[in-house]
């Protein structure tokens, strides 16, 4: 399964009908229309990528609550807030 990472936020979906990967990719499009240097801001790491890429990628990115199970259920446990992202706080509104 793809996995899409967000260079700008460094958050990673595992989703492709993400809504908070859709806004993204939406955000991006504005950027690069304002020649932005987060120009391709959204990466799709693909199936075939080595192994030891994937747990890299892993590493140094943080789950869409949105789109990885468990995601939020591991957030709670942080003592505090990783990355501020107001838009998801919208979506959350929008349930």
């Amino acid at each position: 399964m793809p996995i899409w990472i967000n260079r700008g936020t460094r958050r990673r979906h595992i989703d492709p009908e993400c809504r908070a990967l859709a806004l993204s990719r939406e955000m991006g499009a504005e950027s690069e229309e304002a020649g932005s240097l987060l120009r391709n801001r959204i990466y799709e790491l693909s199936d075939d990528e080595p192994a030891d890429v994937k747990v890299a990628v892993e590493a140094f990115t943080v789950p869409c609550r949105w789109c990885v199970p468990g995601a939020r259920e591991l957030g709670k446990l942080v003592p505090f807030y990783f990355i501020a992202e107001d838009y998801e706080e919208e979506l959350e509104d929008e349930e």
